[in-house]
């Protein structure tokens, strides 16, 4: 939130990008600044978190997360298991000469180190509360949600539910601050177990009981309260109002189940009578593993696009991309609210696992400077953009929103060429080009193996395309062409297809046989809303 309406977005393999316009740019690159950088094909490794200052467009700070192998510096904090570590998590702290500038230049310090037993559950987020200001004691507090280090499900249960670690909390730093143990950052005057008279206690905790608190956010509207989205292990996928201080129970308790460490199962088990002499605090919302496998915060709704959403609490699951949503206002402790599932109208309904057309979606939310929602899937590497439907076009008025034109490619010498021209400053587009698919319309000498080749006005190719099926996203180009009513593809067809994200300019396609081959062949150039 720095004025520049820049939204930054991160690769866990370890690239720092920025969004600017609609254009993807480079910040820095983990790869080239740390030798130990560590991101492994694992559910756990690479890049995992950022975090701008509030005062970021004045002091030039910002917090970032990442992982190295074990033995890649002193730890600040470690296991109780010390042989059986594998990761070390690291909190940075990096100073921008010029915070407006679009490649970062200036300095970076080590704030916090830690050690894991596995390369899962580590530190997942780090953040700051921005709907709040200088007057709040929160302002400009770091909040670190540390997992268990998958311990307790390797064999480890000692390492979880317990305040003289830091596995399974919240914490919660000064990072401009010095008074911690290793002198790099504060511990906030008003923790709650700073002055609890333990010196077993660790300061830094600000919640606790938690498996793997994936994500952290505030209500920009009642911006006291902070949820936890906490990944559940057996049963239970979990979101968790913060209370200062509150134990949420992990690995005692996992949702509003009892959970024993000595049964190797997944099973959990009803609370016992006792339960309230505990004093746990249960999540707000949950659901089991008959809806999904791993929670994915989440974001409150306060935009101004999609009235129907206002003040939602948007989550869904890590797997299978379900998104739900629940009032926000409604989530009380001591109760598990009803939530249901966000399904948009006016479009062709479809699942965002199967858009993906992948085995999961690695679902993960983000929010712009204006409160509008974004969505990411991992697994092919996009960020979408919730969009309302166009408004109805009033009588007399239009918009083109298909080009096809047919034709004859004759030999090696001959191509047949199509053209358009993007007057917005990015477009989404998808070129077809057709041949096997107009032999079912009845086409005689349809081109047998069509090519497309897309350039730009410079004459230089933008992209091409042989076999639409070969395409990474060929899934995505099917349903895209369903959504847009165009002709369905038929798998494994020789068609050509690509879909593109483009700026302002103008383009032409060109259609050839391959080989030199001859046919009826037919471009289209369909614009994607």
């Amino acid at each position: 939130y720095d004025g520049t309406n820049r939204v930054f977005n991160f690769d866990l393999r370890g690239q720092f990008y920025f969004i600017s316009n609609d254009t993807l740019s480079e910040y820095f690159d983990f790869n080239d600044i740390f030798p130990n950088f560590e991101s492994e094909n694992r559910l756990g490794t690479g890049f995992h978190s950022f975090a701008f200052h509030p005062l970021f467009e004045t002091n030039g700070k910002f917090y970032t997360a990442h992982t190295e192998p074990a033995g890649s510096g002193t730890a600040d904090f470690t296991m109780p298991n010390s042989e059986t570590i594998t990761m070390q998590s690291v909190v940075m702290e990096w100073t921008a000469s010029n915070p407006a500038a679009n490649t970062f230049a200036g300095t970076r310090r080590e704030v916090m180190r830690i050690e894991y037993h596995e390369q899962v559950h580590n530190v997942q987020e780090i953040a700051f509360n921005h709907f709040i200001d200088s007057s709040n004691a929160d302002y400009g507090m770091l909040y670190i949600c540390s997992g268990d280090g998958e311990a307790v499900n390797q064999g480890f249960p000692e390492v979880a539910h317990r305040l003289d670690t830091v596995y399974g909390t919240l914490l919660r730093i000064d990072p401009l601050g010095t008074n911690a143990a290793n002198g790099k950052y504060g511990i906030p005057s008003d923790n709650p177990f700073l002055n609890d008279g333990d010196a077993n206690t660790l300061a830094e905790i600000y919640a606790w009981g938690f498996r793997n608190p994936h994500r952290i956010i505030w209500d920009s509207e009642n911006p006291e309260r902070a949820f936890v989205f906490d990944i559940g292990e057996r049963n239970l996928e979990e979101v968790n109002l913060i209370v200062k201080g509150g134990d949420y129970g992990y690995s005692k308790r996992e949702g509003t189940f009892l959970m024993n460490t000595d049964v190797d199962s997944d099973v959990v088990f009803p609370l016992p009578a006792n339960d309230s002499d505990f004093n746990y605090e249960y999540p707000v919302a949950q659901y089991d593993h008959d809806e999904g496998r791993a929670i994915a915060g989440g974001q409150i709704y306060r935009g101004s696009k999609w009235p129907e959403l206002n003040g939602k609490l948007l989550f869904g699951d890590i797997a299978n991309g379900r998104i739900f949503y629940v009032d926000a206002d409604s989530l009380t402790l001591g109760s598990q609210a009803t939530f249901q599932e966000l399904r948009l109208k006016n479009v062709v309904e479809r699942s965002l696992l199967s858009i993906v057309g992948q085995s999961r979606t690695d679902l993960r939310f983000g929010i712009m400077e204006d409160g509008e929602l974004l969505i990411t899937t991992k697994r092919d590497g996009w960020i979408r953009r919730f969009t309302p439907p166009p408004e109805p076009l009033e009588n007399g008025s239009g918009e083109i929103s298909n080009l096809s034109t047919r034709g004859t490619v004759g030999g090696s010498d001959s191509v047949m060429i199509g053209g358009f021209v993007i007057i917005e400053d990015n477009r989404r587009v998808l070129v077809r080009g057709l041949g096997p698919t107009l032999v079912n319309f009845g086409v005689n000498g349809a081109l047998a193996d069509p090519k497309i080749t897309i350039y730009n006005a410079a004459e230089e190719i933008v992209a091409t395309n042989d076999n639409w099926g070969d395409e990474s996203n060929a899934t995505s180009v099917a349903l895209t062409s369903n959504s847009l009513g165009a002709t369905a593809l038929e798998a494994g067809s020789a068609d050509a297809a690509k879909m593109l994200f483009l700026p302002k300019g103008s383009y032409t396609v060109h259609l050839e046989g391959v080989g030199g081959s001859s046919g009826v062949g037919l471009i289209e150039i369909y614009k994607i809303p």
